[in-house]
């Protein structure tokens, strides 16, 4: 997959960790109007999303898309297995990691629990699957493995990519997530390589959050 003039590496990296540090700076200040008391968790999560979707889109489209040559194919069923079968390996990883933090005593579901119990009504219900497991997958994908790791893998190895790119992914996603987080980014990064497109990542991301949104919102 490594391929092109990589002289403009360089300026590739430097606008993709801008928009990074733009989309942090901006839900740390969504952030803090939520801990004020200024917004619930639901307007939170919606506007945080709807950022990324602008920030990391945008960017894609403006800078990276044409550039780096990584797009979408078709959501077939073909990539709908490979991302089952994705997704199935990060759920079983992710519920292993679970156990082990519940027996040091800390729990990982509790911080979704309650954040998706204010969710009412099910059209809050319904719009919280669209936004958290459509959405947001959408605008995860394409930077992070649209952009980001083919940024990192138009100049490194797979390796060296997918654990950069995951890593960081991984730290966006907070301390308690990161190990399952960056577990689940690398096999995305590994489905992008064998593939060269972003269907079937997208669609073992989209399942992923479809599912755990779906537990939380509607398991109580």
């Amino acid at each position: 997959m490594i391929s092109g003039d990589n002289s403009r590496y360089s300026i590739y990296l430097f606008y993709a960790f801008l928009c990074l540090l733009f989309f942090a700076l901006l839900t740390g200040i969504l952030n803090f109007f939520q801990e004020s008391g200024y917004l619930s968790r639901v307007v939170f999560l919606y506007i945080s999303i709807i950022f990324e979707l602008i920030i990391f889109g945008g960017s894609y489209l403006i800078f990276f898309r044409k550039a780096l040559n990584l797009k979408f194919g078709s959501i077939n069923k073909s990539s709908i297995k490979k991302g089952i079968l994705v997704w199935f390996v990060s759920f079983f990883f992710s519920q292993i990691y679970s156990i082990f933090l519940k027996e040091l005593g800390v729990n990982l579901n509790y911080v979704q629990y309650a954040i998706f119990k204010e969710f009412n009504n099910y059209f809050e219900k319904v719009l919280a699957l669209i936004f958290v497991g459509l959405v947001a997958p959408l605008a995860e994908e394409i930077f992070f493995r649209g952009s980001l790791f083919a940024i990192f893998r138009k100049r490194t190895g797979f390796f060296t990519s997918s654990v950069s790119s995951s890593a960081i992914f991984g730290i966006l996603h907070g301390f308690h997530y990161f190990i399952p987080i960056f577990f689940f980014g690398m096999l995305l990064c590994y489905l992008v390589e064998k593939t060269e497109a972003l269907d079937a990542a997208y669609a073992a991301h989209a399942i992923n959050n479809l599912v755990a949104v779906s537990y939380y919102l509607f398991s109580g």
